[in-house]
């Protein structure tokens, strides 16, 4: 009995065992196939989202849909709220002057575009009304985002990506939220997100019909000019008009040190895609685009009105998410204006302009902070200009340009004073007279000289090995120029004219007995008097014409110049050279607002007399700068200015590459601040200098512009610098 309950026993472990192997077999399989099911249905999922896409990625071509020329009636009402307790927003670059305190304010516009066929947009203000005194003279900050081809490469703003083209699919993720019907058809919400942080990026959703792949509506957030800017759109179902939005809702909200802006624009655009006579009249001229750009040389002014233009706007709201659309609240009261805090901010930190009939006086701001730049080897500096122009009838003018910077590390004014005179429009020429102060100018041959001189005089002395190159005294320059300059074809210009200089020996910080050494063997005066001849080329220039005058737009090649300078011997002056230079620059348009610059450059002083100084054109230390950007020009930051005057040749080249999208604006956190990233590389060959080189990198944001730099050389020590530069 104990044997046989033994069996029973045996044989009921087994079959549970046989049992739970049976089940869990069983669970197994059942995971097995749920997980291939759900992984089935995410792939097709992921299937249907990637096919999607690429229905809207060709949908204009599938279609055979393109408007490369177009026009568009567009009217826009505006209601701005603003909050200002600081003198900042004064600075905040296309923005208009706020009001002290809290304010409301309603502004409208109706305006006209057109798009050309190159991609060049026009807009003209045809009638406009606002209750802010200080918008009626300030260009509408809308007027800046008004590219509305959804499925080009670039949409709203000339550097926002559209998530619509396929060319930018790499920049940007999607995600398939829902399918639903709209007016019988199937659409799909799809969710649109950048792959990094960018300026140049958007997010958000857009509605896509599934048969088509075209885009019915869409929601879209971007940082813009320090502004986070939401833009809702409704597109047309059918015609070629479904390539553009016909009604827009903009959200800006701009929160910079305690000052706030909240605006919402309720939009609608009317196109015209039937080519009109005047875009239609070609120019028998193949750089001539004259017929493209009329709006440019529309002389009508605009209707500012002092009523509105229409009472509350007709269009409904099109924001599917009402919770981001209060975006116009404020829970301050609005308070009384202080007029007299903003005339008085109005004398010291505005531009000024007094007209007299035809003739006009701009006088530059008192104080700003884009007067001011720093730089390692200069230190800080201030700089400003005022302009003065005289009409003299249609085809002449008289334009005064005075020009002052102070370096405060070098303790030296530079200034200069040019007059111009344009006559002859047709073939732009202009008689340009200036006078100025310029770079304290090192001269190799007198230090080499002088050191003779001693050495004769003191033999065996130390003082043979006096003096060197960087504390040899300097002749403080005062020059004058006379050009005259024409253009006989558009791209290509002669210059001709006399350059004099008068070098006064700086011998201020000079010991006394090396003072009486220099005067015995230097001059305390030199002159130099020589005519001047210069080439400019630009191949394949494109143009458009204003009256008689051509005005250059672009061009698809480089920029050659040629300069030839001869000094001459008279009585006072035995100042004789030769000088040349050649010069090659171009900057390379890349896709996505990258560009390629590059700049070539040589130059030769011969037949140099004892009293000449060499000192280059195209190659120089400039300490007045046209503007304090940090622009891709192809100038040394970190050389020392002795050395642009020291050798009888040079040859060099800069290569810089500018993209919002390098390194650091990729960065969360530091995208909304980073525009643009630049690196540099300097390269140039003198005589006692056979390589130096200048690496950099370079950043510019919204309020500066920051960079720094490496120098390598040979003789010389690594050295290393930057600079900043405001630009608010």
């Amino acid at each position: 009995m104990k044997a046989e309950s033994n069996n029973i026993f045996l044989r009921l472990i087994m079959s549970m065992f046989h049992f739970f192997s049976q089940v869990k077999l069983g669970y197994v399989c059942f995971l097995f196939f749920y997980f291939s099911f759900c992984f089935q249905t995410l792939q097709a999922e992921a299937v249907s989202l990637d096919s999607l896409c690429r229905l809207t990625y060709t949908f204009p071509s599938r279609y055979s849909l393109s408007a490369e020329e177009y026009s568009a009636t567009i009217e826009a009402c505006c209601h701005l709220q603003t909050h200002r307790s600081n003198v900042v927003t004064r600075w905040v670059r296309g923005l208009f002057t706020f009001e002290k305190g809290d304010n409301e304010y309603e502004t409208q516009s109706r305006m006209f575009l057109q798009h050309h066929a190159n991609g060049a947009i026009d807009i003209k203000e045809v009638e406009f009304y606002s209750n802010l005194p200080r918008l009626r003279n300030t260009v509408d900050i809308i007027r800046q985002r008004f590219s509305l081809s959804l499925y080009s490469s670039q949409i709203f703003a000339d550097n926002i990506l559209s998530p619509f083209s396929g060319r930018n699919s790499k920049y940007y993720t999607y995600e398939l939220c829902y399918r639903f019907t709209e007016g019988g058809r199937e659409c799909a919400r799809v969710e649109v997100r950048p792959r990094f942080r960018n300026t140049q990026l958007v997010e958000g959703t857009y509605d896509v019909d599934v048969g088509t792949g075209a885009v019915t509506n869409f929601d879209l957030s971007f940082y813009y000019d320090a502004m986070n800017i939401r833009v809702v759109g409704k597109v047309p179902r059918t015609g070629i008009a479904c390539l553009f939005p016909e009604l827009l809702q903009i959200y800006v909200n701009l929160n910079i040190l305690g000052n706030r802006l909240k605006a919402k624009y309720d939009v609608s655009i009317k196109y015209d895609f039937s080519t009109t006579k005047i875009v239609a009249a070609a120019s028998n001229k193949t750089f001539d685009l004259t017929h493209l750009y009329y709006l440019r040389i529309d002389t009508s002014r605009v209707n500012r009105l002092n009523a509105p233009l229409w009472g509350k706007p007709s269009w409904t709201s099109i924001v599917s998410d009402t919770t981001k659309a209060d975006t116009l609240h404020f829970e301050t009261k609005v308070k009384d204006k202080k007029k007299s805090w903003s005339d008085i901010e109005d004398i010291f930190l505005d531009r000024h302009y007094i007209n007299f009939g035809s003739n006009s006086l701009r006088l530059p701001a008192i104080i700003t902070p884009e007067m001011f730049a720093w730089s390692h080897r200069k230190g800080l500096q201030m700089q400003t200009r005022l302009k003065i122009s005289f009409n003299l009838g249609i085809k002449q003018q008289f334009v005064l340009f005075p020009k002052l910077s102070y370096s405060f590390k070098q303790k030296q004014l530079y200034w200069r004073f040019p007059l111009d005179y344009s006559f002859w429009p047709g073939k732009d020429a202009h008689l340009h007279l200036e006078v100025g102060s310029g770079n304290n100018t090192y001269s190799r041959q007198q230090a080499d000289y002088f050191r003779q001189q001693l050495k004769l005089i003191h033999t065996e002395s130390e003082l043979i090995n006096f003096p060197e190159k960087d504390i040899f005294p300097n002749y403080r320059d005062f020059y004058s120029k006379l050009y005259f300059s024409f253009q006989p074809k558009v791209g290509l210009r002669l210059t001709t004219g006399l350059n004099f200089h008068c070098r006064c020996l700086v011998l201020h910080d000079v010991q006394p007995w090396m003072k009486e050494q220099l005067l015995v063997h230097l001059s305390r005066s030199l002159y130099s008097f020589a005519p001047h001849l210069r080439l400019e080329w630009t191949p394949g220039l494109y143009y458009y014409r204003y009256g008689e005058r051509k005005i250059p737009l672009y061009s698809k090649w480089p920029t050659f110049r040629l300069d030839y300078e001869r000094g001459l011997y008279t009585k006072k002056i035995q100042s004789g050279y030769e000088r040349y230079e050649a010069d090659v620059q171009y900057a390379h348009r890349l896709y996505a607002l990258r560009t390629l610059f590059f700049r070539i450059g040589c130059g030769f002083f011969l037949n140099k007399s004892l009293q000449s100084f060499i000192d280059y054109d195209l190659f120089r230390d400039e300490n007045i700068l046209s503007d304090w950007a940090d622009e891709m020009s192809g100038r040394f930051y970190l050389l020392g200015n002795h050395w642009y005057n020291e050798s009888p040749y040079y040859v060099k080249t800069s290569i810089a590459y500018e993209s919002p999208m390098l390194l650091f604006s990729r960065l969360p956190g530091l995208t909304r601040y980073i525009e643009k990233e630049r690196i540099y590389l300097n390269f140039v060959t003198l005589r006692s200098l056979s390589a130096y080189c200048e690496l950099g990198y370079g950043i510019a944001t919204p309020i500066f512009d920051l960079s720094g730099f490496i120098s390598l050389g040979s003789h010389l020590k690594a050295g290393i610098g930057g600079r900043v530069v405001l630009h608010w």
